[in-house]
């Protein structure tokens, strides 16, 4: 069976689950292993299996040196698989090195985020990856759009492949035979009126204004 690696930095234990669900998927196939941030405890028992955390591992408690240390321990864990995949920026220079020394193995770089864009990080880490944009095996991204957008902006030569970050159709199909209305969950001024939810970032240049404007113009006909 095929042994894969995936390695992140993010909290996937809340918006960037979809990377539980890439496990779950790939897992039936293949010997999946992710390695992300947060604790063993904050992920569903059924999701866990092949979970590791580098915060529960012996530097994970020196908030200091944890993200240096970390990014080393990826270089040796990313030694036992030939195939790795890495999300967004958080090991991309690391893996780079990794690709150089060891050129058969297969880097797959997913994105979540476009970098200097919906969040920022430091400009060498920018500068770096405009510059090794094509290296990975393999470029996925979350939505075509941002796909054709990631394309222009960054110079990248090959195809970008696409899946969506949204929680697979079996799982919310779980959720819905379960019959439980959401009004039990928040306590509503007005029950009965249509509840709308949003998840995900929001800031000027993710249209807050425009949400605003749009959530007035319902004069409070919903939650």
């Amino acid at each position: 069976m095929k042994k894969v690696c995936i390695l992140t930095w993010h909290d996937i234990s809340a918006a960037y689950s979809c990377l539980l669900y890439l496990k779950e998927e790939l897992g039936k196939d293949m010997d999946i292993s992710l390695w992300g941030r947060c604790e063993r405890d904050k992920i569903d028992k059924d999701m866990s299996k092949n979970y590791h955390s580098f915060f529960e591992t012996w530097y994970g408690k020196f908030k200091g040196i944890r993200v240096v240390i970390a990014r080393l321990h990826a270089f040796f864990i990313a030694l036992g698989y030939n195939n790795i995949i890495i999300n967004d920026l958080d090991f991309y220079r690391i893996m780079y090195f990794v690709k150089f020394l060891f050129p058969r193995k297969k880097i797959i770089h997913y994105n979540t985020e476009i970098y200097d864009g919906d969040v920022t990080c430091s400009k060498s880490i920018q500068s770096f990856y405009r510059k090794h944009s094509n290296y990975p095996d393999m470029i996925i991204e979350c939505s075509a759009e941002r796909a054709e957008y990631r394309k222009h902006k960054y110079g990248i030569r090959k195809k970008i492949y696409v899946i969506n970050n949204t929680v697979p159709q079996k799982y919310i199909n779980g959720i819905l035979a379960q019959n439980k209305c959401i009004e039990n969950f928040f306590d509503f001024e007005n029950n009965g009126l249509p509840i709308l939810i949003y998840a995900g970032g929001c800031n000027m240049s993710r249209g807050l204004k425009e949400m605003i404007d749009s959530a007035y113009s319902f004069e409070d006909r919903l939650n």
